[in-house]
């Protein structure tokens, strides 16, 4: 059994920088892989944080797209309403801008520089009980406790009720497409608003494959493609719900998944590690 220490609990993104930022252990079964989507928006949070990791801050402009009935339209309030429908929750639909400036940065780089600067524990937890953490391998007391798993996972380590909190998983379809339309397009990635198409946003991958998302399992399209591979989130899309008061077992919830809100993005993190946590 350990001395009581502040530990953090998930070993994703959220939790590595957690980890980088504040010192404390992050214990996880083994660290998350890279996300099949990531981009870190350029803020003042962000571009202070790559600077300390020794990278060069470079500004990348994403260009966003959206598709509809067939060809890339002008985004307004009316496609946004549809795209929401489509999905099953309000989305701003990346307040329906054209471009997005990020920092350019080789994720897998950016990611091992964060793995060699944290402090890892390599076990399971797989139960919570006053102030322990119960591992398959150890149990951990905790002062305070930065979680950055996904919340119906901690809420079931905590034996409480998740009944509230409503999600869909997201299927990641690696493909080549072949339409000519999209083929010459220069989006990074675009939402799909047609209903009647499964996939809802599309990513251009370096080799010139595209990672379409969807809802539904079965992989259809409107266009000729090559399905390449599949990949499944099980907490991808988060549609209604809100955390519990944990402040009594001084637990810190941290990152999208964890705070259950859609909104947060890396630099959200980076200001709430800062205001709560240092």
């Amino acid at each position: 059994m350990s001395e009581k220490m502040n530990y953090i609990l998930g070993g994703g993104v959220s939790g590595l920088i957690a980890g980088y930022l504040t010192g404390y252990p992050v214990i996880e079964k083994s660290i998350t892989k890279i996300p099949p989507l990531f981009f870190l928006w350029k803020t003042e949070e962000t571009e202070d944080f790559v600077r300390r990791l020794n990278f060069d801050v470079k500004t990348r402009r994403i260009k966003i797209g959206y598709y509809y009935k067939g060809d890339f339209v002008s985004p307004n309030e009316e496609l946004r309403k549809i795209y929401s429908n489509k999905i099953g929750r309000d989305s701003s639909m990346s307040e329906m801008k054209t471009e997005l400036k990020t920092i350019d940065i080789d994720i897998n780089d950016f990611l091992s520089r964060l793995k060699e600067n944290v402090k890892f524990i390599s076990d399971e937890i797989i139960a919570i009980k006053g102030k322990k953490l119960i591992g398959k391998d150890n149990t951990y007391n905790y002062n305070k406790l930065v979680s950055t798993i996904p919340l119906p996972k901690l809420l079931s380590l905590l034996n409480m009720s998740s009944k509230n909190l409503i999600y869909s998983p997201i299927f990641f379809f690696k493909t080549k497409i072949y339409d000519e339309k999209i083929l010459n397009s220069d989006y990074d990635y675009f939402y799909v608003i047609d209903e009647n198409i499964y996939i809802y946003r599309i990513t251009k991958q370096p080799d010139s494959t595209y990672i379409c998302e969807s809802l539904y399992p079965s992989f259809m399209t409107n266009w000729r493609t090559t399905l390449l591979s599949i990949r499944r989130a099980e907490f991808g899309k988060i549609l209604e719900g809100s955390p519990p008061d944990l402040s009594s077992k001084n637990i810190i919830l941290l990152g999208r998944f964890a705070e259950w809100n859609s909104k947060i993005r890396t630099h959200d993190v980076i200001k709430k590690i800062k205001k709560e946590l240092l």
